[in-house]
């Protein structure tokens, strides 16, 4: 094989071990496709983390797909900043993509789900709201470009009354855009990359759907006397796998990191 190292970056998490069992998951998926050397999981919370992964590989030519929805504080700070700790960094011919969330195929991936979620659902879309969720933050600005642009491009694509982007970490938040919108029902499409405990809550209880952590989406319920019904993260999609191995092996390099400072 010729196709190097790649390292999946997760932000993860210390609290719930499922979060990073996906993403051990997805490059396992990942790496059974033969396309590269290795494939390795790698995250801000958890075990590699960003400042070590590096010096634990065999490969000097290392591929880092950012597993995150936009650019943003982790994306554009936080993952920069810490592998520039490996050991090894500036001897690895290294190269960042942009973050999975980006890839032009996220809109299809969500079209289909709203698609399959509404008529599972009974739903017509072109009477309902369609709510995007993304997480967020206000430690950046950009960090809700991208929930912003699928919201609108969606709303191109579904025929929607309306599409609003709402988030975890900012506003308008889940519930305050669910009390808001129009449609005669709700359906929510949830732009996180992984199914853990934290957001299921966070999502679920902005939507008023009070559903236990443990049900299986989709979860549905009322919210303010309108019907609502919402999707599992899209991270959570079979195709992140086609994803990641796109964006790894087409050697897009993301704006964020110059030559200089990745060679």
């Amino acid at each position: 094989m010729s196709g190097g190292a790649v390292v999946v970056a997760a932000h993860g998490s210390d609290c719930d071990d499922g979060v990073n069992a996906s993403v051990f998951a997805l490059a396992d998926r990942i790496s059974s496709t033969g396309a590269f050397d290795e494939v390795v999981a790698s995250f801000h919370r958890g075990v590699p983390h960003y400042s070590t992964v590096f010096d634990e590989l065999e490969s000097s030519r290392v591929t880092v797909v950012p597993f995150m929805t936009s650019d943003g504080y982790y994306c554009d700070e936080v993952l920069p900043r810490e592998l520039a700790r490996n050991d090894c960094f500036g001897k690895i011919s290294l190269r960042v993509t942009p973050p999975v969330g980006l890839h032009p195929d996220i809109a299809r991936i969500a079209q289909d789900r709203a698609i399959a979620l509404a008529t599972a659902s009974s739903i017509a879309l072109e009477e309902s709201s369609l709510l995007v969720i993304g997480h967020g933050t206000r430690r950046n600005d950009t960090s809700r470009d991208a929930t912003v642009g699928l919201a609108a491009t969606l709303s191109g694509r579904l025929g929607v009354i309306e599409s609003i982007p709402c988030f975890l970490e900012d506003t308008p938040t889940i519930a305050e855009a669910c009390l808001s919108s129009r449609g005669r029902s709700v359906v929510a499409i949830v732009f996180l990359l992984t199914d853990g405990k934290h957001a299921r809550r966070d999502v679920t209880g902005g939507l008023s759907l009070g559903g236990s952590v443990d049900d299986c989406p989709a979860y549905r319920g009322y919210c303010d006397g309108k019907f609502v019904v919402c999707d599992a993260p899209i991270g959570t999609d079979p195709a992140m796998t086609e994803l990641v191995v796109d964006l790894a092996t087409r050697g897009v390099v993301s704006q964020a990191y110059s030559s200089e400072e990745v060679a």
